[in-house]
């Protein structure tokens, strides 16, 4: 509870702080022209997306738990006993951990036991198996609660206007949901993501229209050139194809000890691979021909509060560094169910 108490004070001072200052109070002036704090909102609210984001985050969070308790004291109430004494009788029915489950457990997690024997950690590995029975069972009774009342979120997640520009896409432009990834071909984090993206793809078909946008970090300094050859092989209608060559090959393709020669020598090589015509291809490779659209990605991804990869922003939401398919999958959801 005392967390919850702070957590709730947190909440609530970081919303004091967002509307303590006026709309219309003056933040500067030159001579006789004054600067309001509105006038600095509507440049500085899409480059703090992160932030607020993040405060979206801590509150739904925080939103979650009073839900899950009001439901809870209510319950208890109804059956006439307090919350623990509800929540002991739930958590009696997870019964106990034995000490054969717990071997099968350790035996499949070796590894992260540092060399130690069953012995030494078996108290304690069947403790946190209990917890986690536990922690289950208590669920599943709060979820048959919350089915069982009528909820309704009214908390609603901050958004940014983001362009589709003209970059490659996927899937029906129509769409209800469309998801903006800006990338970087350089960024490992980006490419462990492609097997997520895929599954999405796959799961949702016609509901979901993705498209990539080049962001090339700074400090991987090929990462500029590699989404230069991917454009380039757009032209001729093969970008996903060349794109996850880029991928595949990430590690070789990047490797430190190779010249910057090397390098080049991979991308045109992807391409014959791919029976691009070769003189088109490698004129666009050599000219740097979409060094000013890749230029204009960052651009436009700098505006609406991107800093790193990957970013993405589904139906606007924006959704910051490696995201699993469960964080994908809930805001999908939740815009398809607000688009009926």
């Amino acid at each position: 509870m005392k967390k919850l108490v702070l957590l709730t004070l947190f909440v609530l001072a970081i919303a004091l702080f967002s509307t303590g200052v006026q709309a219309k109070e003056v933040l500067a002036t030159i001579d006789d022209i004054q600067i309001t704090d509105d006038q600095v909102m509507s440049l500085a609210n899409t480059r703090m997306m992160k932030i607020q984001a993040q405060m979206y985050s801590i509150k739904r969070a925080a939103l979650e738990q009073l839900v899950q308790e009001t439901l809870l004291v209510r319950e208890a109430k109804k059956q006439g006993i307090s919350v623990d004494k509800l929540e002991q009788n739930i958590t009696a029915k997870a019964g106990e951990v034995t000490e054969a489950e717990a071997r099968v457990i350790f035996d499949m997690n070796k590894k992260y036991y540092k060399g130690k024997e069953f012995g030494e950690v078996k108290e304690q590995l069947m403790a946190k198996l209990k917890s986690q029975k536990e922690n289950g069972v208590l669920g599943e009774y709060i979820e048959g609660l919350r089915k069982a009342a009528k909820i309704k979120i009214n908390l609603e997640r901050p958004r940014a206007n983001v362009s589709v520009d003209d970059d490659p896409g996927q899937g029906n432009k129509n769409a209800t949901v469309t998801i903006i990834e800006f990338s970087d071909f350089q960024c490992p984090y980006c490419k462990r993501v492609r097997p997520t993206l895929n599954r999405i793809m796959q799961e949702y078909k016609d509901k979901v229209y993705y498209v990539f946008r080049d962001y090339p970090l700074s400090f991987h300094q090929l990462a500029k050139d590699a989404s230069n050859a991917a454009n380039c092989a757009h032209e001729q209608g093969k970008y996903w194809e060349y794109s996850n060559k880029i991928w595949e090959g990430q590690r070789t393709l990047f490797d430190k000890k190779l010249s910057k020669e090397d390098f080049y020598k991979q991308l045109k090589d992807m391409g014959q691979a791919l029976s691009l015509n070769m003189s088109n291809f490698n004129t666009c490779v050599d000219s740097h021909r979409y060094f000013k659209e890749i230029d204009k990605d960052m651009a436009d991804g700098i505006d609406v509060g991107v800093s790193g990869t990957p970013s993405y922003f589904v139906n606007g939401v924006y959704l910051s560094g490696l995201q699993s398919y469960e964080s994908f999958k809930e805001v999908i959801e939740e815009e398809l169910k607000n688009k009926k």
